[in-house]
């Protein structure tokens, strides 16, 4: 579960969104890899396992989960995320979900303490770090 990421497409990509749902997932994460994300050995990464996330609903893209087995990998995809910025494509690590509801417990807390300018604040894995200077 910690090396899979997460991909939600724009539901107007003909590409990746609604019109692509026969295709197939794995084919369709390395195109996007290579063509919006631009890595240069997209075609390279081994990607063993990719599918779709929930029912099919008419006129909206389901998510792609994928299984990047090699850490480098996974690693290098999520260094070139920085250029979705403007984009309404998503990449997200997937998240135990107790570790989703620790996270969420702690998020009003995290919220306040983040406003202090002298806080360096972090949430990782439900525990909340505070760094003061």
């Amino acid at each position: 579960m910690r090396n899979n990421l997460i991909f939600s497409f724009d539901n107007k990509s003909s590409d990746f969104g609604a019109e692509a749902e026969g295709k197939n997932c794995v084919s369709i994460i390395k195109h996007f890899l290579r063509s919006v994300l631009s890595i240069p050995l997209a075609n390279d990464i081994y990607i063993p396992v990719a599918h779709r996330l929930g029912a099919r609903r008419t006129g909206t893209s389901r998510q792609i989960i994928a299984t990047f087995p090699v850490a480098d990998e996974l690693h290098m995809v999520l260094r070139h995320s920085n250029r979705l910025r403007d984009t309404k494509h998503y990449i997200n690590r997937q998240v135990p979900a107790e570790i989703r509801e620790r996270n969420q417990y702690a998020l009003p807390e995290f919220k306040q303490k983040r406003q202090n300018p002298a806080n360096k604040v972090r949430l990782a894995n439900g525990k909340l770090y505070v760094c003061t200077y």
